[in-house]
């Protein structure tokens, strides 16, 4: 189970969790007015993490 913050999951700027390999974004992570731009946003930052996670 990752680390939470409240209700919701706990990650760091790049969306990286507490699981190793793990990211998480919109609804899950955070919340507002804007959420559906800041899923989208969120989730670009997730993926540019994991490739440098994967190709070094």
């Amino acid at each position: 189970m990752p680390e939470l913050d409240g209700r919701k999951i706990k990650v760091d700027g790049t969306g990286r969790t507490s699981l190793d390999g793990v990211w998480a974004g919109g609804d899950c992570a955070s919340g507002g007015d804007d959420l559906t731009v800041t899923a989208v946003a969120e989730g670009r930052d997730a993926a540019m993490d994991m490739h440098g996670v994967l190709v070094g």
